[in-house]
């Protein structure tokens, strides 16, 4: 039996952690990826300061306190960096 090589295009995993589930009122707390590429895998990960309160709730279920965050960048201070993760994977 013949097996074949199969090229798979460059995929990221992308998983976001938030301070709710509004779009326009919550934010992000972290974000991770893991990427496939020529058969090896990448992982990056940011925990982002949301510049807002954390619930509770929120805090338990994601683990992520304020005190985690308080000294974090803000989104806008990784999106290009983000952009650059994923630039050229399918996610």
């Amino acid at each position: 039996m013949d097996i074949q090589q199969v090229s798979y295009p460059d995929l990221a995993f992308v998983d976001i952690e938030t301070t709710g589930s509004h779009f326009d009122r919550d934010r992000i707390t972290e974000i991770g990826i893991k990427t496939l590429a020529s058969n090896q895998i990448q992982v990056w990960e940011q925990l982002i300061n949301p510049q807002t309160f954390i619930p509770q709730n929120i805090q338990r279920l994601t683990g992520i306190s304020p005190r985690m965050v308080e000294d974090k960048p803000s989104f806008e201070e990784v999106a290009k960096e983000l952009k650059q993760e994923l630039e050229g994977k399918y996610s």
